[in-house]
């Protein structure tokens, strides 16, 4: 089955809304760079702009959209942007990028699926603690977990002062550092709650 076009992708555009009608015609086509493939073109008669199928998708004009799922998967195990880049033959500006890409893309679907994991759930809330580059400069991570999936709803990273054997070193090395770890876990709080109030 082909893909079925419902809207223009130019905002601005009077059938920028789902539409059923047929809003537009065929203008060719052209060949994918990366899989070779055949994308249709098409020509909206509302506004006169030119579109494809790629024109919807997420990895609209990115040149190696194959690389995505080898990088989040790997980044998310720990590994490194050199050694990212090394694995998978390519650039690490690419890498780089890719990174930023997937960090705004992670923040629109967490968005997306808040809606459905807010309306009448049970959330549990905890702190945890980690450090920065060395545990001389602790951090505490607020957290809200939605109780049914276990998945995070909220996460908010606050500093913490200086504690332990380490603690009268780390001050002199540092200077003194301020504790916001409340700060944090209100944050995620007032987030849980502006949530729900939507």
């Amino acid at each position: 089955m082909g893909f079925l076009v419902r809207r223009c992708p130019n905002e601005s555009c009077k059938f920028a809304k789902p539409t059923r009608e047929r809003f537009y015609s065929k203008v060719g086509s052209f060949l994918c760079k990366w899989n070779h493939r055949k994308i249709p073109r098409y020509l909206c008669r509302g506004c006169g702009k030119k579109f494809s199928t790629s024109s919807f998708k997420a990895t609209y004009r990115q040149k190696k959209p194959y690389l995505n799922t080898a990088i989040f998967e790997l980044y998310s195990s720990g590994t490194s942007q050199r050694r990212l880049a090394k694995c998978l033959k390519t650039d690490r500006k690419t890498i780089a990028r890719k990174f930023i890409w997937l960090a705004e893309w992670a923040r629109r679907e967490h968005k997306k699926s808040l809606g459905e994991l807010l309306r009448g759930g049970t959330f549990q809330f905890d702190e945890m603690e980690s450090f920065e580059h060395t545990r001389l400069k602790p951090l505490s991570i607020g957290i809200a977990v939605d109780a049914a999936s276990a998945k995070i709803v909220a996460l908010e990273v606050g500093t913490l002062n200086y504690k332990g054997r380490m603690a009268a070193f780390a001050l002199s090395k540092y200077g003194p550092r301020v504790d916001t770890s409340e700060e944090a876990m209100l944050r995620v709080l007032s987030f849980i709650k502006a949530q729900c109030e939507m």
